[in-house]
């Protein structure tokens, strides 16, 4: 897989991500907000909404600087959102705007919930990534 989508919002400082290896080497570094920041725009999520994904308070991603790094838990769910970027915008042919409105509507094969409702936890992340993987592969629950 590429990573062309997770190299521009987590912003690497000159280390491209090539493997999973990179993305669990950067989410023990941690990352920055500004790669959080990066992440919520692309998915056009409101402070309050991404705080909720994250399963902070819109409070504790304020007390953070731009370029402050985020810790290990906050990163990890923030790398793993971005690899759910990358496969959504590769299915969807770098569209961000589809890709967006098909994270917001319901969907049967995720039990009528809007993917965007499970991204709150890893394993809800997975379920998303996993039904965009089968949607590219012609395979509907």
């Amino acid at each position: 897989m590429a990573y062309r989508h997770v190299n521009h919002i987590l912003g690497s400082k000159g280390r491209q991500i090539k493997t999973q290896w990179d993305l669990l080497a950067l989410s023990e570094r941690g990352v920055t907000k500004q790669a959080l920041l990066r992440l919520s725009q692309t998915l056009s999520l409101s402070k309050k909404e991404i705080a909720s994904v994250l399963q902070v308070s819109e409070r504790t991603l304020q007390r953070y600087g731009e370029r402050q790094v985020l810790g290990a838990v906050i990163s990890g769910r923030v790398v793993h959102l971005a690899e759910l970027v990358q496969t959504g915008l590769d299915i969807y042919g770098d569209d961000r705007e589809g890709f967006v409105a098909w994270l917001r509507s319901p969907s049967i094969a995720l039990g009528g919930r809007a993917p965007m409702q499970l991204l709150n936890s890893s394993i809800g992340t997975q379920m998303v990534i996993d039904e965009l993987i089968r949607m590219a592969h012609g395979v509907y629950s």
